[in-house]
């Protein structure tokens, strides 16, 4: 089951309004519906904050309430149930969020439904650092791009995509383009353009095991 976000219609819109809202603990948000009627809305805004601490955020689908005639503290507060029926129920996705100095300011939500493809940036995982030579002995990972950008299929997205380092070697690069060709068929993820995901940077030698003493002497 999704996590249910509850939210009530926003009477006025602009940046003066919006700061004032975010000190009632609600945060400003549009939703993107399909028709092209989108919707200013109000959530919660420590729901949101506690959602967005799970690398997932960016992917995950939620169902979203919109109600009338509610209260702005009973959205603020997210564990308060509200015993009214919602005017209106959609899947949504994040589409983007903004922060300032950590405080996230407004958040995006796309209304998507199970099958639609999507643009959605999946998080990398990367695993098996210690079992890539270069990054063991001194060396370390470049990474350019945490969160690629990819078609999926809603209710099959990824939480993340995972990278296997092991017995990567010095000055290797990785590409979204063969990370994708290593996961599995029912991933259903398509590459919208090919980018440089990471780089193994290692110092000089450190491919080989170092010798032991008894090695070097031969």
């Amino acid at each position: 089951m999704s996590i249910i976000l509850n939210c009530v219609a926003r009477a006025s819109i602009g940046k003066s309004a919006s700061r004032e809202v975010r000190t009632s603990g609600v945060l400003p948000a549009v939703i993107y519906t399909k028709d092209g009627k989108n919707l200013n809305v109000l959530l919660s805004l420590s729901q949101i904050e506690k959602l967005t601490t799970n690398s997932s955020f960016m992917t995950e689908v939620f169902t979203l309430k919109i109600f009338d005639n509610v209260e702005m503290k009973d959205i603020a507060n997210f564990k308060t149930e509200i015993s009214k029926k919602p005017v209106a129920e959609y899947q949504v996705i994040t589409k983007d969020i903004q922060f300032r100095v950590n405080k996230i300011l407004h958040i995006d939500l796309q209304v998507v439904k199970k099958g639609d493809k999507i643009k959605v940036a999946v998080p990398v995982k990367f695993v098996n650092k210690l079992e890539c030579l270069p990054i063991k002995f001194g060396g370390y990972l470049n990474v350019m791009n945490y969160n690629p950008k990819v078609i999926a299929e809603v209710g099959k997205i990824p939480p993340f995509i995972e990278v296997d380092l092991k017995g990567l070697k010095s000055n290797h690069i990785i590409r979204l383009e063969d990370i994708l060709s290593k996961l599995e068929k029912g991933a259903n993820l398509q590459m919208i353009k090919n980018c440089d995901i990471a780089k193994v940077c290692g110092k000089r030698g450190a491919d080989e095991p170092a010798k032991t003493g008894g090695d070097a002497a031969k």
